[in-house]
Parts: C-alpha cells; sequence; structure tokens
C-alpha cells in the first residue's frame, strides 16, 4: 500500500506521476511475511484502509466504507469457507484496529488542499473478476480501451 498511498499524495499535492518501461525495480514483494500467513491479511486490508482514510474527503471515504464494508465482510466468510479461519479473523481485526486509529487516520488526511488523483478508475469490478472469473493476475483482466491509451504523463521534480 505504501507505493499508492504516496502516488496518491503526490498528486494530491500537485505533481503528475509517471510510468516510464524503460525503468527497472527490484521489489521483494512483502518477503517478511509468507502469503499464508495471517498477519499479511491483517496488514493489507488495514492498510488499505488507512490508506483511503488518509486520502479521501470524508464523505468519499464514508461511502465507500459502507460498500467496502460488506464485500470485505463477504471476503471474510468466504476465508472461513476455504479452511482459512484466521485469515476471515484478521479481516474482522484489521477492521477493529482501523476503526480505533479512524482519527489517527483522518489526522493524516489533507484532502481539504482540493488535490484528488488524476487517472484512471477501474470501470469494472474487481471483487467480480477475482472470486467468480478466476483472474488472479493483472495481465489476466480484460482491459478497457481506457487503459490501452493512456496518456503519456510527465514529472514535475
Amino acid at each position: 500500500m505504501e507505493e499508492i498511498d504516496f502516488c496518491w499524495r503526490l498528486q494530491r499535492a500537485g505533481y503528475q506521476v509517471a510510468y516510464t518501461g524503460k525503468s527497472e525495480v527490484y521489489h521483494v514483494g512483502g518477503a517478511t511475511l509468507s502469503r499464508s500467513n495471517p498477519r499479511k491479511t491483517y496488514l493489507n486490508f488495514r492498510n488499505n484502509l488507512a490508506m483511503l482514510a488518509r486520502n479521501l474527503p470524508l464523505f468519499s471515504l464514508l461511502k465507500i466504507l459502507v460498500w467496502r464494508g460488506g464485500l470485505d465482510m463477504l471476503a471474510a466468510f468466504y476465508f472461513s469457507l476455504q479452511g482459512k479461519g484466521r485469515d476471515g479473523w484478521a479481516v474482522l481485526r484489521a477492521y477493529g484496529s482501523f476503526y480505533q486509529h479512524f482519527r489517527h487516520w483522518r489526522k493524516q488526511n489533507n484532502a481539504a488542499l482540493g488535490y484528488l488523483p488524476s487517472g484512471y478508475a477501474w470501470p469494472q469490478s474487481l471483487v467480480f473478476q477475482h472470486f467468480l472469473r478466476k483472474k488472479k493476475k493483472f495481465e489476466e483482466l480484460p482491459l478497457p480501451p481506457a487503459f490501452i491509451r493512456f496518456p503519456a504523463i510527465r514529472v514535475k521534480l
């Protein structure tokens, strides 16, 4: 979540975020915890909620939390059905921690500056693609035309 949060804050501060296919980045990708570790599930859910609280205006955040909360409770239930009850419990604990520290996350929000992220919102349900269509990787998703015609953006340094 750190990369997304960082880019979001840069955009809100008036900078543009760009992509270049010529750069090489080596990312360990959360190597401190294995994918099957419920702590990783907890941190992924909690940190994503914190990122939203830090970057969205309050009204937008509240709307998203209603939908997101329902979907995440379905995910917790799904984990339990798969025999991953500790992951399901991790989702519930993530929400508990998020709401316990909600004021802290909101204090870090400067959405009042009027800067909101630019770019494209994904026009399809990723939940549907992942759980029902079994798409596990980004390159397996059907790309909408907006992603194919992504404009070149220069970074202001």
